[in-house]
């Protein structure tokens, strides 16, 4: 259990750790080069989360695996769904009735394409999560 009493030190350690690469992207997204190419945090947190997983993660304590894997699974899913809070009606209202279809179509597409490239090309179980 990551909150045990035991396990909760080192699981609020791996969301801490989890929460400075957060900070991180964010300080690196207001730098002047970065802001005038118009990259965003978000694309550095990922940039972040892939060299983690490359290079950092063998060295980190497994002790904070917990934390870590409690905030990919449990804080980003709650994080997505603030964000998309902050979409208002008028905003969907102001792309107008095609702006709507043709995001429809696109994230449509991505999740058949998504599918059948898995299933298919990369032999994927259908039923995988």
């Amino acid at each position: 259990m990551p909150f045990s009493k035991e396990n909760r030190h080192h699981t609020f350690n791996g969301i801490l750790f989890v929460a400075l690469f957060g900070l991180s992207s964010m300080y690196l997204a207001e730098i002047s080069w970065v802001v005038k190419s118009g990259i965003s945090s978000l694309v550095i947190a990922i940039v972040l989360g892939i060299f983690y997983s490359n290079t950092l993660r063998p060295h980190l304590p497994t002790e904070w695996n917990p934390g870590i894997h409690y905030s990919s699974k449990q804080i980003l899913r709650l994080a997505i769904i603030l964000y998309g809070f902050r979409v208002t009606f008028q905003e969907i209202a102001s792309i107008g009735l095609t702006g709507l279809i043709l995001d429809a179509i696109v994230v449509g597409s991505t999740l058949v394409l998504g599918s059948v490239i898995g299933t298919k090309i990369f032999k994927l179980d259908r039923d995988i999560n």
